[in-house]
């Protein structure tokens, strides 16, 4: 790495790690419940700043719903109900390592829902592909040889799941709905199969693609937005993972809200005191 770039890297993780800081400044006289975990966004600004955005839209005091697809080992939902302590949260994780550990995490809890499927637009069986040593990149698709030189050598163990639509399941009422989705390239498929869901949330947090990452799979991100957008729900934040791998996004976080919720994004412009949703 040139010197020049490993400076600008620097300077510009410093300014993003101080303008998390301004936004929690705001969002506390705003009357927002900080907890005192997000003191340590200066040493960890990409675990946290999902929820301190979120904040922008929904009020923490309030219930609200966490629709955990793709929830890995739970790390998401726990550091969600950090910032956002009040409402239940369901967790769907079809690699059985993984689901296992959640279960034995969550299940004691009433406010966890731990489901131990996949989630895609109908119900059928698909074959997991899961790396081996990396969990986390569990894939109903194949990588392409690009993100193989990117991930490492892979050799994959396989697994058949059961996967189902989100609308099949029933999520109680809530006053905020937050759906999270990180499917490593079957995100579209998701979103096919929770028309429901999609209009009742709040919130969407989707990692999607901007290049070709699975083989024979197109980039996610358009067709993404262009679902969510007959759902009225829009991108109003694009997330910073990915920028060691190139300057031009590959995958990337979205954060997706409700258009209604959108007039909180002028609370800068303006100088207008925050709108309550």
């Amino acid at each position: 790495m040139s010197l020049s770039k490993f400076v600008s890297i620097k300077f510009d993780t410093l300014g993003y790690r101080f303008a998390l800081f301004d936004e929690i400044d705001r969002l506390r006289k705003a009357g927002r419940f900080i907890p005192k975990i997000a003191s340590s966004i200066l040493q960890a600004p990409t675990r946290y700043d999902d929820f301190v955005q979120m904040l922008c839209f929904l009020d923490n005091c309030k219930d609200t719903l966490l629709v955990d697809v793709g929830a890995n080992v739970g790390s998401f939902t726990s550091d969600f109900r950090t910032f956002f302590p009040h409402g239940v949260s369901w967790l769907f994780e079809p690699n059985p390592e993984l689901h296992n550990r959640i279960e034995k995490q969550f299940s004691s809890n009433p406010n966890f829902e731990v489901r131990p499927f996949g989630i895609s637009a109908e119900n059928s069986t698909l074959q997991l592909r899961v790396p081996k040593g990396k969990a986390g990149l569990g894939t109903f698709h194949g990588y392409t040889k690009s993100s193989l030189e990117h991930y490492g050598e892979v050799i994959y163990s396989t697994h058949s799941v059961d996967v189902r639509p989100l609308d099949e399941f029933q999520f109680a009422p809530s006053e905020n709905a937050v759906l999270k989705i990180d499917t490593q390239g079957h995100e579209v498929e998701v979103l096919l199969g929770a028309s429901t869901v999609l209009d009742r949330v709040d919130l969407v947090l989707l990692e999607c693609s901007f290049a070709q990452v699975h083989e024979g799979r197109k980039e996610t991100f358009g067709e993404c937005t262009s679902i969510l957008a007959k759902h009225d729900l829009v991108p109003v934040v694009f997330q910073r993972f990915g920028q060691k791998v190139s300057t031009y996004a590959f995958e990337r976080d979205v954060l997706f809200a409700r258009r209604a919720l959108t007039r909180n994004i002028f609370h800068k412009n303006y100088g207008q005191d925050y709108q309550q949703p």
